[in-house]
């Protein structure tokens, strides 16, 4: 049986409903809804039951009971310690979680007991950096870990109220897709100055991973995400290794590797993030918020805490067609900028599913979260060119409110 988040989808849409209109009928908010649909929550029984109902859904086989546990989502909500996931991203100076568009988590298997000090294979700070500059083969029959990195080379970015000035925002996400669960064992991350020796590493154990991933089996088709942020000093990359063992029995080792910039990344203030015109003879994409201001809501997501749930919608409204090269996150505190990711064209053509914004063909849904922090607007631009050759940028700025909706 289908994963519970595409059955409650696809039976939606079957009966032609739309996400407000389930919300109204099972009395909870649209996001939800969104939230079954993605994965990163499911219903309790009492609720599933009526879910089904109202969807005409068939009750689940026993036998599957096992792998339709509740789950969240990979990411992990972690509070800015200085002000600011990841976000598709929540944007913080440390590690915050980075909700990707159009991803499909499914159910968690059980992570298996961590391998033994002396079944770990040659730890990952013992090779020289070459070594991390290659990923991974691609095997038949075993898992894939693909882990791509959001900007690289990454440059800096300036820290508003600190004596150090410059920061880098390490940003990667990470999925198993060769359909194989992959357990990871360790998972280490390492800062190389500019003789290429190693300067820092940290180590996540299995037991940290499925702590700050609420599980450390990946499984097809659910996206993970992660940052972490360094200030600048000498060192000129970062790696990242994660260890494991595939369901085939298969011991395998995945690294990235990201350049580090001493380029500094443009300050950007709110005014940078003002809707554009439409021109004519130029492709336009709007960019609809699901609300402005958006409010701030108190949902299991945060673990106790508050946050906000903000939503985009990316669409060409023209008839030419328009390619992205980009998609800039930036958090902002009144007209300073708290943080920002820059996140690569490729990345927004994978959610599109294809190369460019087409009118009436594909559109682009971007739902994010961000636990409460000190911040008073999100900015989301779309940059690229369209068929006619005119580079183009298109933008939202939404308010965070700053009290708890009722």
């Amino acid at each position: 049986m289908k994963p519970l988040n595409k059955r409650i989808s696809e039976a939606r849409k079957a009966l032609g409903m739309t996400q407000e209109q389930v919300a109204e009928a099972m009395n909870v908010s649209r996001q939800t809804v969104s939230h079954w649909e993605n994965g990163r929550m499911q219903p309790d029984e009492t609720i599933k039951k009526q879910l089904f109902e109202l969807l005409n859904m068939e009750a689940e086989e026993p036998e599957n009971q096992e792998s339709e546990k509740p789950v969240r989502s990979g990411w992990k909500l972690a509070v800015a310690f200085l002000c600011g996931v990841l976000a598709t991203l929540l944007v913080v100076y440390g590690i915050v979680p980075l909700f990707a568009p159009q991803a499909q988590p499914v159910a968690v298997l059980t992570a298996d007991e961590p391998m033994a000090d002396a079944q770990q294979p040659l730890p990952a700070t013992d090779h020289p950096i070459e070594w991390y500059q290659q990923p991974a083969v691609n095997e038949a029959g075993k898992a894939y870990v693909k882990l791509t990195a959001l900007q690289s080379p990454v440059k800096l970015t300036v820290v508003e109220d600190d004596p150090r000035t410059y920061k880098w925002n390490i940003v990667f996400t990470f999925e198993e897709i060769n359909g194989i669960p992959f357990t990871v064992t360790r998972m280490t991350e390492i800062f190389f100055d500019n003789e290429a020796n190693v300067v820092e590493s940290l180590v996540m154990g299995s037991e940290e991973f499925a702590g700050f991933f609420q599980e450390s089996t990946l499984v097809s088709g659910k996206n993970y995400g992660y940052n972490i942020g360094r200030f600048i000093s000498s060192d000129i990359a970062y790696a990242v290794v994660m260890e494991g063992v595939d369901a085939n029995g298969n011991q395998l080792t995945f690294p990235l590797y990201i350049p580090l910039s001493q380029e500094v990344e443009k300050v950007l203030t709110p005014a940078d993030f003002a809707p554009a015109a439409q021109e004519e003879g130029k492709a336009f994409i709007s960019m609809t918020a699901d609300a402005d201001p958006v409010p701030m809501v108190d949902d299991p997501l945060f673990d106790g805490d508050l946050g906000w749930f903000f939503n985009v919608q990316m669409q060409n409204e023209t008839d030419i067609p328009f390619t992205p090269d980009g998609l800039t996150l930036a958090l902002f505190n009144g007209e300073k900028m708290s943080s920002v990711i820059n996140m690569p064209g490729t990345q927004v053509q994978e959610w599109l599913g294809g190369e460019a914004f087409v009118k009436g063909e594909n559109a682009v849904l971007y739902e994010d979260a961000a636990r409460k922090h000190e911040i008073t607007h999100i900015g989301l631009r779309l940059t690229g060119t369209d068929a006619g050759g005119n580079e183009l940028a298109f933008a939202v700025l939404m308010e965070l409110s700053q009290e708890l909706a009722q």
